[in-house]
């Protein structure tokens, strides 16, 4: 049986760094790896008259909510993982100061639309003075640890 569109051939590492062979040569990509605008470039660059409308829309869609290369380009928590992008600004570098940056809070995958508040990453903890996240000792009763009996 013949397909109805010939599809070209992607070469989707260029657009991954993590591309997993799956079942039946069929590809996973993964989000945190994946370069979203350029690979919608490139089927736009392939499909040219086809489905040049929806791509661009998709497209602009994707810069207005600030998408653009994903999580390609944000750090990584730990620089010496094979799967850290080569585009991080920490790529095999030093770990960024986590609490530092999330002091402000840290914007979502859309970051033009989502940005999480630092009590939601980090759930409601002491700030020091230079609003950087604090360590506390907590510090519970034994008394307070046991059932109570009826």
């Amino acid at each position: 049986m013949t397909p109805l569109i010939a599809c070209p051939v992607i070469e989707l590492t260029r657009y991954s760094n993590r591309v997993t062979n799956w079942f039946n040569n069929q590809f996973m990509l993964q989000w945190p790896n994946l370069n979203p605008l350029a690979l919608l470039r490139e089927l736009q660059s392939k499909y040219e008259n086809q489905s040049r409308p929806e791509v661009e829309a998709l497209v602009d869609l994707l810069l207005r909510a600030g998408v653009d290369q994903g999580y390609l380009t944000r750090p990584c928590l730990d620089p010496t993982d094979l799967s850290c992008p080569k585009q991080a600004p920490n790529h095999r570098d030093s770990p960024p100061d986590v609490a530092r940056i999330l002091s402000a809070g840290c914007p979502g995958f859309a970051s033009n639309i989502l940005h999480w508040p630092r009590d939601i990453i980090v759930g409601g903890r002491r700030c020091s003075s230079t609003q950087h996240a604090a360590n506390e000792n907590f510090t519970v009763p034994c008394s307070d640890m046991q059932p109570e009996e009826s």
